[in-house]
């Protein structure tokens, strides 16, 4: 092994330079990231999915119970209406004719109060095989239709309470199945048959349960869909295949075909109260695949960039490298062979230009006669390297704002293409203000047009991070051309930026940031732009020290030193006419005025 070992490093030593770089570049940046980079994305993805499926599975505990407490709170309610001895009475009598059933069923006191004052009943009903029972408020005859019935065939044959999805139609002549409990009513001195039926409200059901990023269906024991937050699946029983019936504690975790793909999908079972029913509550989630497979596929790309990016700086480091030691030895091989002459400039990495300058220096004590010309030749390579170095900079300053627009566009357009408009028009809003704020460095005026862009962009940016805590209007009078109208470059930010971060402070939402820009009515050469916010507004005193540290330069915390900064550039620039004003009132907001003249 040792000698393995010691045969592999003798290789690496008497390798050409390039081959050492490429396989150290390799050993240790290519096989460390690539590792790494699979140990994240496969973590990254489980804990993701183990993450959903949590969510998944909690949203479907919130949802039985939900169920749970309905379904219950209607189990008593039924129980309260059966046992009720007026109404067992009133179904146990024989009517010869409609007056008469309707006479007495108006002495019971109002079987709709349930519905009225209970939000998950939309309705009870009771059927009967009286003679002279006709539809009355909530009494309904049987007829041929509801004896074909399903949940009439069972009722008939049982006296235990139970639950069914129960056609019904709502107010637009629409057939749907909604979740319903039967009960038979015991009459013990009738022939007589008397079923309860208490529908269960869908409305009231989807306000309790109904989730904007997962798909819920509800189903019985036959499997068919009597409730779901999209109205197609409704009355299908194809859907749940996955469904072992018959099992109480029967639950599932896994995947399910739905709509055409495979989605991450919870089944739990809730029994109901006091019933052998049983109800399946499935949960499903059609972005939770999707999100997961977006992270691993950005993960994936930055670690190909991490991997790339390096390799092909490395590749033009090793060409350029190679070639600069390929050139000094050729230089060395020229002087030991006396060509003194064919000596030219070396321009490469600090120890090759070094280690030349070391042979330049041997040569000129060789060539002691021609040491003042060498030394001319040093001194004028070094004014050519600082030189270079200078325009390498220059060049640098001028490239990286193009790079870095660049690369805010192709986030921008890698995030329009997986959909996320927000996220690109928050980067290009980023870029328009860089460009301004990188544009308008080191220059000395501006026009109010484009500095009221950059503010009205700086905004956008802020309603996009904070949303309904700033707003924003700028207004402007008509007879006034900003375009000709000249500014000192970013005036205005800092004063926005202090009304949104401390006047808007303690806002929590409806925060509005209004700038106003008109001419001084008493001096028409003067411009004023007023930038005011709506937020807590500060008590007397405090403003009286603004006011005093604004002109002094002791500003508070508070608002930062940035206004005073703001305060002596304008006075600085148009005179000691010129400058901020602070106004605020506690409770009433707070309004910074900038006075410049038009020039």
């Amino acid at each position: 092994m040792r000698k393995l070992i010691k045969n592999i490093t003798d290789r690496y030593k008497h390798a050409k330079m390039k081959n050492q770089l490429i396989i150290m570049y390799f050993a240790a940046v290519f096989v460390p990231i690539i590792l790494v980079g699979i140990i994240l994305v496969a973590g990254n993805a489980r804990r993701l999915v183990t993450y959903h499926s949590d969510l998944l599975k909690a949203n479907n505990d919130r949802i039985r119970s939900v169920l749970y407490e309905i379904t219950s709170q209607i189990y008593s309610i039924s129980g309260e209406i059966a046992f009720n001895n007026d109404l067992v009475e009133v179904l146990s009598m024989e009517y010869p004719d409609e007056r008469a059933f309707k006479s007495e069923v108006d002495k019971l006191g109002p079987l709709e109060y349930y519905q009225n004052n209970y939000s998950g009943i939309s309705g009870v009903e009771i059927y009967t095989s009286q003679r002279g029972v006709q539809n009355y408020r909530n009494f309904r005859p049987i007829t041929d239709d509801v004896v074909m019935s399903d949940w009439y065939k069972t009722a008939s044959d049982q006296y235990s309470v139970f639950w069914d999805s129960v056609e019904r139609e709502d107010t637009g002549g629409n057939k749907y199945r909604g979740l319903a409990l039967v009960r038979k009513i015991t009459l013990y001195d009738s022939d007589a048959e008397a079923i309860l039926l208490i529908h269960v409200s869908d409305n009231y059901l989807k306000s309790r349960i109904e989730d904007n990023e997962e798909d819920v269906l509800l189903a019985l024991e036959n499997k068919n869909v009597f409730y779901s937050n999209k109205r197609d699946n409704e009355g299908r029983s194809d859907l749940l295949n996955v469904i072992e019936g018959g099992d109480e504690y029967f639950s599932y975790e896994g995947d399910m075909e739905y709509r055409g793909a495979m989605n991450m999908t919870y089944i739990s079972t809730l029994s109901m109260e006091q019933s052998d029913s049983l109800m399946y509550i499935v949960t499903i989630s059609n972005s939770a695949y999707n999100s997961v497979q977006q992270i691993v596929m950005i993960t994936v790309l930055i670690i190909a960039l991490a991997v790339i990016l390096p390799a092909v700086l490395m590749r033009f480091f090793v060409m350029g490298f190679s070639s600069q030691v390929g050139r000094m030895r050729d230089e060395m091989y020229s002087a030991s062979q006396g060509d003194y002459d064919s000596m030219e400039d070396f321009d490469g990495c600090y120890e090759l230009t070094a280690a030349y300058k070391d042979l330049w220096i041997m040569l000129d004590k060789i060539k002691e006669k021609d040491a003042a010309m060498y030394a001319k030749e040093i001194n004028e390579q070094k004014l050519l390297n600082a030189q270079q170095k200078m325009e390498f900079q220059m060049l640098a300053s001028q490239i990286n704002p193009h790079f870095l627009y660049n690369t805010l566009e192709m986030i921008r357009m890698k995030a329009i293409t997986v959909g996320d408009t927000e996220t690109a028009t928050a980067i290009k809003l980023l870029g328009k203000s860089m460009r301004y704020v990188l544009d308008n460095t080191g220059i000395e005026y501006t026009t109010v047009a484009k500095e009221l862009s950059h503010i009205e962009t700086y905004l956008q940016i802020q309603k996009l991070r904070f949303g309904e805590r700033v707003n924003y209007e700028i207004r402007s009078e008509e007879d006034i051309n900003l375009n000709k109208i000249r500014i000192l470059p970013l005036l205005l930010q800092p004063i926005v930026e202090n009304a949104i971060l401390h006047g808007l402070e303690e806002v929590e939402s409806g925060g509005q940031i209004t700038v106003n820009i008109h001419r001084d009515i008493n001096n028409p050469d003067t411009l004023i732009i007023s930038i005011r916010d709506n937020g807590c507004g500060m008590d007397a005193d405090t403003l009286n020290n603004m006011r005093i540290n604004l002109e002094k330069g002791n500003i508070s915390k508070r608002y930062g030193i940035g206004l005073y900064n703001i305060n002596q550039r304008i006075r600085l620039c148009y005179g000691m006419g010129y400058g901020l004003s602070i106004d605020s009132e506690e409770g009433n907001g707070t309004t910074v005025t900038a006075r410049i003249r038009i020039m």
